[in-house]
């Protein structure tokens, strides 16, 4: 697993930059070296929030409902405040079984429309739930109607992006995909310096690993990159 400098420093020999890259990412003197990190951190933080399927952001939890509570925060359920919650799988919806009943699945709608259908107040219907919506403002699960009874809820949700700050800082998708910040970082370097042929080449190694990066980290074959990831 490579860190945050040690990806800095691999992207300065590529281009190459005399000396072999930052000491430190936090090192504000050579400007150029300077460059080349934030411009590592840059990629990272865009890959991130690109897709939102990326396979190493996705988390489980399974947790259980309390009768006559409708609200369970990130905390509850065993995720990060942070964290971007997504219901079960991308068709929006999410699983619960109670007793030995087969698991159900249940829609998920929109906040606007949940709060539409039931108001902005906590509802007091109880039963069992058809219905969930996450509360932007606390990214909470709110559940219609309330539980009458104690059901086990699985949830899949989406990590929040994570910054790369200091050296020993590293990106958490799977290792042999982090050359696609290198490159994406050596593309930068070379279009701020009128380099066409290092541009070229970047951009081929770039798009070669976003394809190889595309086609094991999500489940949708995709790849239309032809720009820099910022």
């Amino acid at each position: 697993m490579a860190t945050f400098l040690q990806l800095a420093q691999k992207a300065a020999r590529n281009c190459p930059i005399p000396g072999g890259g930052p000491v430190s990412v936090t090192d504000t003197t050579p400007q150029e070296t300077r460059m080349i990190a934030e411009w590592v951190a840059d990629a990272w933080t865009t890959l991130q929030n690109v897709r939102r399927d990326w396979r190493w952001m996705q988390r489980k939890a399974t947790f259980a409902t309390t009768p006559n509570t409708s609200v369970y925060t990130p905390t509850a359920i065993g995720a990060q405040v942070a964290d971007v919650l997504t219901l079960d799988g991308w068709e929006r919806v999410f699983r619960y079984s109670f007793g030995t009943q087969r698991d159900c699945l249940v829609p998920y709608s929109e906040e606007g429309q949940f709060v539409a259908a039931h108001g902005e107040d906590v509802p007091t219907e109880t039963g069992q739930p058809t219905e969930v919506t996450v509360r932007e403002r606390d990214q909470a699960l709110w559940l219609w109607p309330v539980p009458d009874d104690v059901y086990t809820v699985h949830v899949r949700f989406k990590i929040a992006p994570a910054a790369l700050a200091v050296d020993a800082d590293t990106p958490g998708m799977p290792a042999q995909h982090h050359d696609v910040l290198v490159w994406d970082a050596v593309e930068k370097w070379a279009l701020d310096r009128g380099a066409e042929n290092k541009v070229r080449q970047a951009v081929a190694e770039r798009r070669r690993l976003m394809l190889s990066l595309i086609e094991s980290q999500t489940d949708d074959f995709d790849i239309g990159w032809g720009n820099p990831l910022a």
